[in-house]
């Protein structure tokens, strides 16, 4: 009897599907009325939108249903997903029924999205029970040029509590340092797949769970371009906190020669995890409560440094450091860089910059609950080069530090936050 590495699995059935089959760039196609554009992925996907024209007919379903389409089997045919993966089996599929022009989006609609690409809301979904098309499941719609519209997108901003003089007022929340509340747009996709689309990732085949690997698999992406990255020459590591992404740092650090220098703005998490592993030495702050970048620079030039550990922002003045200006020192002494990121990804662009950039950023680290995203996940971003130190990537440089069980509806919520 066999045994399961002598097969290929769902990575490489789609790397070897995408080799037998037409790919079409998102950059070369404009959806006009000549092409039947199809989107595969499932009903409770196309919340997040589409492509105008698009039919949504669910992988699990496009065999059986294709033919209710009364497609000519010459008819131009794009197909495309989340990510491109199921759209390249779905192709392969349609050319040994016959279907002689049929292409895949390359990259899927993430890709589309990405390039800043039309989507819209709505759209015309083939199912099995009936023939007829019917409107797509829609998502809570925000206009982000107009305040109430913003404001009404968190829910949170209709409580009323009961203050000490015995009056019921409105919730004035000030205390975004510590946590931030989700606004209905990321509630929307969190219960969404939560309640129609959850599985176990990774560990079957139907379409349930393919449809749930792929958005998981999509998150790693998307946090990876949020801060300005990629998965070619960076990696995500999906954690449970800020705290628990810079534990990981200091842990797969601490053997390597040297010390780590911290600031006096650090919060607790980016500072405590060195000093229990090795030697720290701080640099304090000007009378302005600025880092001191005189005194950081003597102690580069002057002490054995292997990292400079520094926080994007604040969480007690909220002042943000010249990170770039001081990855550059780093680097320039042959240090490398951490920025705890907790404060600073909900208020700021971040951009990591390429790895070769002097002053690019050699870790990352965020929380979810920071940046309005479900509790009980972060993330670590890093490049790859630093594979060398200790880490362990997993496949196609994502990596997760749950019990997978755990993991789905958290990463795909953080994800939704990342558009």
């Amino acid at each position: 009897m066999g045994t399961s590495n002598q097969f290929p699995g769902y990575a490489e059935l789609c790397q070897q599907a995408r080799g037998r089959i037409r790919i079409v760039e998102p950059d070369e196609f404009t959806p006009d009325g000549s092409v039947m554009l199809i989107d595969v992925r499932d009903q409770i996907e196309v919340a997040d939108g589409l492509l105008e024209g698009a039919v949504v007919v669910p992988r699990g379903q496009l065999e059986k249903l294709i033919g209710q389409m009364n497609l000519s089997l010459d008819q131009e045919i794009v197909l495309y997903c989340e990510s491109g993966n199921r759209s390249a089996l779905a192709c392969e599929t349609l050319g040994l029924m016959g279907y002689e022009n049929v292409a895949s989006l390359a990259g899927g609609i993430e890709e589309w999205r990405r390039l800043g690409r039309p989507i819209i809301r709505g759209g015309s979904v083939l199912s099995d029970s009936s023939s007829n098309f019917s409107d797509a499941t829609s998502a809570p719609s925000v206009d982000h040029g107009d305040w109430n519209s913003v404001r009404a997108d968190f829910p949170i901003t209709t409580t009323r509590i009961d203050c000490t003089d015995g009056v019921q007022r409105s919730l004035v929340y000030l205390d975004h340092a510590a946590t931030t509340h989700p606004p209905s747009t990321a509630l929307h996709a969190y219960t969404q797949f939560l309640g129609r689309e959850y599985s176990n990732v990774h560990r079957a085949t139907h379409s349930l769970a393919r449809s749930a690997t792929d958005r998981f698999q999509a998150a790693y992406d998307t946090c990876a371009r949020f801060v300005g990255g990629n998965l070619d020459e960076g990696c995500v590591v999906f954690t449970s906190n800020t705290t628990h992404a810079c534990d990981l740092v200091s842990h797969v650090l601490c053997e390597h020669p040297g010390k780590v220098l911290v600031t006096d703005l650090e919060h607790h998490s980016n500072d405590l995890p060195h000093r229990n592993r090795g030697e720290v030495v701080r640099v304090g702050l000007t009378s302005d409560l600025r880092l001191d970048l005189d005194a950081m620079e003597a102690v580069l030039r002057t002490e054995q440094i292997k990292l400079v550990a520094v926080s994007g922002a604040a969480n007690v003045t909220g002042w943000m450091p010249p990170i770039h200006e001081i990855a550059r020192l780093a680097h320039e002494h042959g240090a490398l860089i951490c920025v705890d990121g907790a404060q600073l990804m909900a208020h700021h662009q971040v951009d990591v910059r390429p790895h070769g950039h002097p002053e690019h950023i050699d870790f990352l680290t965020a929380a979810g609950h920071k940046m309005y995203a479900p509790f009980g996940i972060g993330f670590l971003f890093w490049f790859t080069f630093l594979n060398r130190i200790r880490f362990q990537k997993g496949e196609n440089n994502r990596v997760h530090l749950f019990e997978p069980n755990m993991v789905p509806e958290t990463g795909t919520g953080f994800g939704t936050r990342f558009r």
